[in-house]
Order: structure tokens, then C-alpha cells, then sequence
């Protein structure tokens, strides 16, 4: 039985450069490629998932891509990915509760709009 590989794979914005990784078919990581604490945040990817990287662009990266130049180009608002959390209790917990409230956020503000 093969391990699975984090796939990592640049993309070019008009914001910078971000570094998108995907393991086994969900995104674990947007992020900035030239981040201050980059090395840091891979080896923590590393050890969460007990892998190692390998650069390949893989269908979940290809889409995420897709729906951030969309966002970009001010086209989307809600991006629709699956997502892996990746890290320890607390840091899961509170990716939950942040995807939670940009919901709820996005529900008020709708509403908002409508009044």
C-alpha cells in the first residue's frame, strides 16, 4: 500500500503568488508561497498527515484555482471545495467555527441586502 502525497502547486495572482496543496482529493492549503513562517507551516502539514510533497496539479487544486480567479475577477462569493483541516484539536475546531461564522456572515448579509 502507497502513502498518499500532499500535491503542491503554484499559482500566479494579481495578490502574489499562493501555494495550493491537496491531499487525497481536498484542499488542506491556500496560502501565500512566500509567507514568513512557510517552512514552518509545510513541516506541520507534514507531520499532520504523515506524507511528503510532491508537486502535482491535482483536480481539487485545478478548481480551487478556477474559483479563486473567479473571486478575483469579483464573479464568485462563495467557494464551493472540499476541505481538509489539517493540525491539532483547537486548530481543527476553530477552522470549523470560522467556516461556520463566514457562513452565517454571508446569510446576514444576503438577508441584509434583500431588506
Amino acid at each position: 500500500m502507497s502513502i498518499a502525497k500532499i500535491s503542491i502547486s503554484q499559482f500566479k495572482t494579481s495578490f502574489g503568488e499562493l501555494n495550493s496543496d491537496s491531499y487525497e482529493d481536498k484542499l488542506c492549503l491556500c496560502d501565500s508561497r512566500f509567507r514568513k513562517m512557510r517552512e514552518s507551516v509545510d513541516n506541520r502539514f507534514r507531520k499532520g498527515l504523515n506524507s511528503s510533497f510532491i508537486q502535482n496539479k491535482t483536480k481539487i487544486i485545478k478548481e480551487a484555482e478556477k474559483q479563486l480567479s473567479e473571486c478575483f475577477a469579483r464573479k464568485r462569493q462563495i467557494f464551493e471545495l472540499q476541505i481538509l483541516l489539517v493540525g491539532t484539536d483547537f486548530q481543527k475546531q476553530v477552522g470549523k467555527n470560522y467556516s461556520a461564522f463566514n457562513s452565517e456572515k454571508r446569510i446576514l448579509i444576503q438577508l441584509y441586502h434583500k431588506i
